[in-house]
């Protein structure tokens, strides 16, 4: 539970790098969501005192078939990774996420979740309150404030702010 207090120092700090969703299947209809995804679910958790959480931006480079979590852990400086995969069948979208310690690679937890494409909020919010539970991190009152920000009006409304968050990866169409 929240305490007053704040977390308990950097002994405890951990340093996450959540990478950019690799799509199973070609689809330009939910290419948004390798990069949307991956920004909602750490930024959702950037502002936790007790986490560390690197840069979309710099996990980016990262974006492989079969991630290298020694270069990883190394180039990024985290303990931690968050890798998944996106795949439409028909009006749903099955996400399918695994937190790996690095960068020996020990499996901490996977999960799946499959809901339609005006779902996807339930699916970064249900990643984050896993991550968060899971690492048994230490959250102050302002920590359980942040995590509860930037609910969206709408499952609609969500997604189309993850396509236009994914928009700004291609200045062509910036006008």
């Amino acid at each position: 539970p929240p305490s007053a207090n704040r977390g308990s120092g950097s002994s405890r700090l951990m340093r996450l790098a959540v990478l950019p969703f690799r799509q199973l299947k070609a689809d330009p209809d939910t290419d948004f969501l390798t990069f949307g995804l991956a920004d909602a679910v750490a930024s959702s958790l950037s502002g936790l005192e007790s986490l560390a959480v690197r840069s979309t931006i710099a996990a980016a480079r990262f974006a492989a078939d079969v991630p290298d979590l020694s270069a990883i852990a190394a180039a990024l400086d985290v303990t931690l990774v968050l890798a998944g995969t996106v795949l439409r069948v028909g009006e749903r979208v099955r996400v399918a996420t695994q937190l790996v310690e690095a960068p020996r690679g020990t499996l901490r937890w996977t999960t799946t979740a499959e809901v339609p494409l005006t779902d996807m909020f339930q699916v970064t919010d249900g990643l984050v309150r896993r991550i968060v539970e899971s690492l048994a991190l230490p959250l102050t009152i302002r920590d359980a404030q942040q995590l509860q920000i930037d609910v969206p009006g709408s499952g609609r409304a969500f997604e189309l702010y993850l396509r236009a968050n994914g928009f700004s990866r291609y200045p062509g169409t910036w006008p």
